[in-house]
């Protein structure tokens, strides 16, 4: 369950689903479009790239200051 909502949340802060180049280490990805099992544990380049950009253009408050 916490690894469905974690990829939830990331749509919510502009995340899209990883595409082919996206890795994490040859790990499973958090956004993959698909569930894996084992469950994914982290997020991609990709997605790291995404959450900077969201931060940098949205400057979310209720993040930067925690």
């Amino acid at each position: 369950v916490a690894v469905i909502m974690t990829h939830e949340m990331g749509h919510n802060l502009g995340i899209p689903h990883d595409g082919n180049s996206c890795t994490c280490g040859g790990f499973p990805c958090i956004m993959s479009p698909m569930i894996s099992d084992p469950p994914s544990e982290l997020f991609s380049n990709c997605s790291k790239a995404y959450y900077q950009t969201f931060l940098t253009d949205h400057k979310p408050q209720c993040i930067l200051n925690a």
